[in-house]
């Protein structure tokens, strides 16, 4: 299979946690999955079959027949495009743009900033658009409650979302990533 690439990769002034969410979203998504209980269906390096169709035009059957064989640098270039731009990952503060944009890539942009907007003063609608206001108010904030806030929303969704039919078996997995997304940001980007 071809590599599919873009490329359209910019030079931001956050590469440093950019590099950091896709090396740990690679750590922890892994390779080509197919779970019967997934709702997202087949998911290679976390890129979901619907996501990769639609990032580069295919019918579902061909994204469906491609998955599997994708690039890092595919990754790569759809967790830049779909998830770290959308999220401010480029504007908003370093660690939090790195969990934010983690949360994108396993709950969808919106709802990732959905729970940062939650985590912010109330004059900030939770419309999961990530505006000028949100980002300036994720700046204001205090960095280590605005982190431990958002851990927290983000815990407090997968137990909600578990409770759903079969998601259940993916709690302790969720968890578990959550939990060292966490710990790498407070020793690599806090310094704690």
């Amino acid at each position: 299979m071809k590599q599919r690439t873009k490329r359209k990769i910019l030079e931001d002034t956050t590469m440093d946690s950019l590099d950091l969410f896709r090396k740990e979203v690679l750590k922890a998504e892994g390779g080509y999955v197919d779970h019967p209980h997934d709702k997202g269906g087949p998911t290679n390096m976390g890129i979901t079959v619907a996501t990769y169709a639609a990032y580069y035009s295919l019918p579902y059957q061909e994204a469906l027949e491609e998955l599997p064989n994708i690039t890092r640098i595919d990754a790569e270039e759809i967790y830049h495009q779909r998830y770290w731009l959308p999220v401010g990952g480029a504007v908003l503060p370093e660690g939090i743009n790195v969990f934010v944009a983690d949360t994108a890539v396993n709950c969808g942009p919106t709802t990732a900033i959905r729970m940062l907007q939650r985590c912010l003063p109330d004059d900030i609608i939770d419309d999961g658009i990530m505006g000028p206001k949100t980002a300036y108010a994720a700046y204001e904030a205090n960095q280590g409650d605005l982190l431990r806030k958002y851990y927290n929303v983000r815990f407090n969704y997968y137990h909600k979302i578990a409770k759903r039919g079969n998601q259940s078996v993916f709690l302790r997995g969720w968890l578990n990533r959550l939990n060292h997304m966490y710990g790498v940001i407070l020793k690599e980007i806090v310094g704690i």
